[in-house]
This record gives C-alpha cells, sequence and structure tokens, in this order.
C-alpha cells in the first residue's frame, strides 16, 4: 500500500528520530509503571485522584448499566 514507508521508517530509526511510544502498565496513579520501573507521574490529568476512585467506579458501572456505553446523536 505504501512501498516506501517501511524505508522511510528504518532510515528515522537509523538517524534515532523515530518515536515510540511507552507503555503505561499500571492504572492512572500518583505512581506508575512502564517497563517494569515504578515513576512518580507528572503528566496524569487525574489530578483529583479520581481516576481509580471506588465509589466513582461502582457509579460509572451502574450508569453503563443503565443507559449503555454507546453515543447517541440527535438528526
Amino acid at each position: 500500500m505504501f512501498p516506501d514507508l517501511a524505508e522511510q521508517l528504518r532510515a528515522r530509526e537509523q538517524q534515532g528520530l523515530r518515536r515510540f511510544r511507552q507503555v503505561v502498565e499500571s492504572p492512572q496513579a500518583s505512581h506508575i509503571t512502564i517497563d517494569g520501573h515504578d515513576y512518580l507521574a507528572f503528566s496524569s490529568n487525574d489530578y483529583l485522584g479520581l481516576a481509580n476512585h471506588p465509589d466513582l467506579i461502582q457509579s460509572a458501572c451502574v450508569g453503563a448499566k443503565q443507559y449503555g456505553v454507546g453515543r447517541v446523536h440527535r438528526i
């Protein structure tokens, strides 16, 4: 489909320009795990610490069961 894409990626990698994304292995929190190492997370938007709060998770589950999880668009 893109004949020279693989070559372009290879060239970027050889030049040290290819970006690799890090995968967070733990839930979003003030401390996260990446590649088996623990880090203090400064880039999270969970500044209130609600991402893993049990009451919020329970409420989201109740809402999903009652209303579903898809989006409805009005026409």
